[in-house]
């Protein structure tokens, strides 16, 4: 899935119905207002987006009433208040396929390489930093770039697995999601998931999908 700019999905700018579906991603289980926060968007607006995208097969069926402990999500206070009206949305296939999708013209393998290379300097400043919220323990670079004869690349694609230094309320995904939108640093070519004690969704690198280790980097490519 690639789109370029000024499409639409469900009638809505690809580029803004994207920015929903990563923000429903993002916790896992979400609501319309928690969203709107998220999003800096009004709460009526961000309703209606999430109804078309709904009809369109990109948000699941709603789950309503409070979660299980075993599911990790976003809503406001106000909304847990009145469990039993509380409306959560969830991501589908297809709407994880929106979440990854470029938009734009390829980067180049030259433009990809930069990115990685600044993802990963990051990595190397939030490990160095003792007052970081996590730990980085490795990162795994999939898709296009893993593929040395690919000259034009839709986006950098990384796994991240982190480790939580605060071990207070690990379930909470809040610091995960901060600390993906901090290794991507407002970049839509740079998707970043991170995986860590508030992860359940399970594998992020697709089945088949080309990958190699690139954090810590491997022994062979390491300078003396």
């Amino acid at each position: 899935m690639h789109f370029r700019g000024g499409e639409t999905v469900c009638g809505i700018d690809v580029v803004l119905a994207k920015l929903v579906v990563k923000c429903v991603e993002s916790f896992q289980w979400c609501s319309a207002p928690a969203a709107a926060v998220d999003l800096c968007l009004p709460r009526e607006s961000v309703e209606s987006l999430i109804q078309e995208l709904h009809a369109g097969g990109y948000l699941s069926a709603p789950h309503r009433g409070p979660l299980s402990d075993t599911h990790a999500g976003k809503w406001l206070a106000s909304e847990e208040a009145d469990g039993e009206a509380m409306v959560l949305w969830h991501v589908t296939d297809l709407g994880r396929r929106l979440a990854k999708a470029p938009i734009g013209e390829p980067l180049t393998r030259a433009e990809a390489d930069q990115l990685l290379a600044d993802i990963l300097e990051r990595c190397e400043t939030i490990n160095r930093n003792p007052r970081s919220s996590h730990e980085i323990d490795s990162v795994t670079l999939y898709g296009s770039l893993c593929d040395p004869l690919a000259s034009e690349i839709g986006d950098v694609d990384v796994a991240v697995v982190a480790r939580r230094r605060d071990r207070i309320d690990l379930a909470n995904p809040s610091p995960r999601i901060q600390l993906e939108r901090m290794l991507r640093a407002n970049n839509e070519r740079a998707d970043v998931v991170v995986t860590d004690e508030s992860w359940s969704e399970g594998t992020v690198i697709p089945d088949g999908a080309l990958r190699r280790v690139v954090y810590p980097k491997p022994v062979d490519e390491q300078s003396d």
